[in-house]
C-alpha cells in the first residue's frame, strides 16, 4: 500500500516538474462544480428514496462497510491516472503531424483503460464507463482547469455518490 502512495507522490512531483501547466487549482471551477454536485446530490437522494427498500438497505450496508478515509486516495488516483492521461492528451494536442497525434493518443487511451480496470469491483459495465469518463471528461478538464481542481471535484463527486443512499435511507 505504501508503494502505491509513493507512486502517486512521484507522479505528482514529476507532473509538477515537467508539466506545471497541468498542476494547478482554479477555485472558480471548484465553486461551479460544488453548485452542480449539490444539485446532483439532491437528485441522487430523490432517486434513492424511490428505490425498493431492499436495494437501499443493501447499498447502505455496502456504504457503511466502506472506509470513508479511502476517498482521500482520490488524489493518488488523479496523480497516477488523470495527470498522465492529461499529459499525453496535451502532447497530442500540441503535435503537428497526424502520426505524432496518434502516437500520444495511444498512451492516453491506455491510461484511461487502466483507470477503468481499477473500477472493476463496481461491476463490469463500470470499467468502460470510468475509462470513457477519464478520457473524455477528467483529462480534458484537467488540461483546462488543472489536475488539483479535478482531484478536489473528484472527491466531492465520490462523497455525493457514497452518501446519497445514506441520506435517502434516513429520510425514508
Amino acid at each position: 500500500m505504501i508503494a502505491c502512495y509513493m507512486v502517486g507522490a512521484i507522479m505528482g512531483v514529476l507532473g509538477f516538474i515537467f508539466r506545471p501547466d497541468l498542476v494547478f487549482l482554479k477555485k472558480e471551477a471548484v465553486k461551479t462544480f460544488l453548485v452542480i454536485i449539490s444539485l446532483a446530490f439532491f437528485a441522487l437522494i430523490a432517486l434513492w428514496s424511490i428505490a425498493p427498500e431492499e436495494a437501499i438497505r443493501e447499498r447502505v450496508e455496502q456504504v457503511t462497510q466502506f472506509p470513508l478515509w479511502s476517498l482521500a486516495l482520490v488524489g493518488w488516483e488523479d496523480a497516477v491516472f488523470t495527470l498522465p492521461c492529461a499529459m499525453a492528451q496535451k502532447r497530442a494536442q500540441e503535435a503537428k503531424a497526424w502520426w505524432s497525434k496518434a502516437l500520444f493518443t495511444i498512451p492516453a487511451l491506455l491510461v484511461a483503460g487502466l483507470f477503468g480496470t481499477g473500477h472493476a469491483y463496481q461491476g463490469e459495465s463500470r470499467i468502460l464507463v470510468t475509462a470513457i469518463i477519464m478520457f473524455f471528461v477528467m483529462a480534458p478538464l484537467g488540461r483546462k482547469h488543472g489536475i488539483i481542481t479535478v482531484a478536489i471535484c473528484h472527491v466531492l463527486f465520490d462523497f455525493a455518490v457514497v452518501l446519497a443512499p445514506l441520506f435517502a435511507f434516513v429520510l425514508k
